[in-house]
């Protein structure tokens, strides 16, 4: 037995953090993974990801994923086209990823929305293949106030979220957002996962399929109080994403308005590498994985 008889392929992607050099790994476009200081981290074509707790940092190994498309359309995966009651500030929040200004902030106008919602910003308006699986994830981060919740609708289907609350204010100082999930007159599954600063990710998926070709994606800004001119209430956004499927799956790069697809992560041995170590005729193969949430 293990460690008295040693295998004739031995990977440990968790601990050695790179590829066996028998291991030939392919993927087309850019996606994220969660890199060693715990910052989301966009890693290009061809390149594989070594992904790791958010919280803890700890090393999970190598992540593998199936081909998706960020199929939101008229807004970019940092900037929505509009708002509603809301005013767009820019670029000024670090972000995620730990790059200055590379999240978008907003903020209320102070003319509506308080405790009941009202305040939104607008994500989509279109086709985006709801009527096949409907996911869609964002990370937020507040920027102005204490607390505030979040509210992910189809307005034309008529399915929302559960309401994210998040308090614990402005948090610069590397600590984590508190973070509940509160029942909303909601469909499908709500997850929201803390990372370092005061960023969450929230995810929604598994509502029922819209009957409608077209989607008209809000999110939603309950339990403030603005002032007159809303300056007091703020939050940031990085990594808005939507996807025609089941479950969320890693952020994809989307600087554009326009789809963006990302590939499949490929790992393979073949060749004399396979050959040079399988036996032919009889074998035992051990696997240790996590099937990340929301995957089926």
């Amino acid at each position: 037995d293990y460690p008295n008889f040693r295998p004739t392929l031995d990977l440990n992607f968790a601990a050695e953090k790179k590829l066996d050099p028998k291991i030939r790994y392919s993927r087309n476009g850019s996606r994220s993974r969660i890199n060693e200081n715990g910052f989301v981290e966009f890693v290009g074509p061809d390149v594989p990801r070594f992904d790791h707790d958010p919280t803890t940092r700890e090393s999970l190994g190598i992540l593998i994923e199936e081909e998706s498309t960020s199929v939101l359309p008229r807004s970019t995966g940092f900037s929505s086209y509009a708002v509603y009651h809301q005013t767009k500030i820019g670029f000024n929040t670090k972000g995620p990823d730990g790059v200055e200004n590379s999240a978008y902030e907003y903020i209320h106008d102070g003319t509506s929305g308080t405790t009941n919602g009202g305040s939104t910003s607008i994500w989509a308006d279109g086709n985006m293949g709801f009527h096949n699986g409907m996911a869609c994830s964002y990370y937020v981060k507040i920027t102005r106030g204490t607390s505030m919740s979040f509210v992910l609708l189809d307005n034309n289907s008529g399915r929302n979220s559960k309401k994210v609350s998040i308090s614990g204010g402005v948090i610069n100082d590397d600590s984590f957002a508190t973070v509940s999930l509160v029942a909303n007159s909601d469909e499908g599954t709500t997850v929201a996962e803390p990372l370092r600063n005061g960023w969450v990710r929230v995810k929604w998926f598994g509502a029922s399929l819209s009957s409608s070709a077209s989607s008209y994606l809000q999110l939603y800004v309950h339990d403030t109080v603005p002032t007159s001119n809303g300056s007091n209430i703020g939050y940031a956004i990085w990594g808005f994403q939507a996807e025609a499927k089941l479950f969320c799956t890693s952020t994809i790069y989307k600087p554009t308005t326009a789809t963006v697809s990302a590939g499949d992560d490929n790992l393979k041995i073949d060749g004399e590498d396979f050959t040079n170590f399988v036996n032919s005729s009889e074998g035992t193969i051990l696997a240790d994985y996590k099937v990340i949430g929301g995957y089926p």
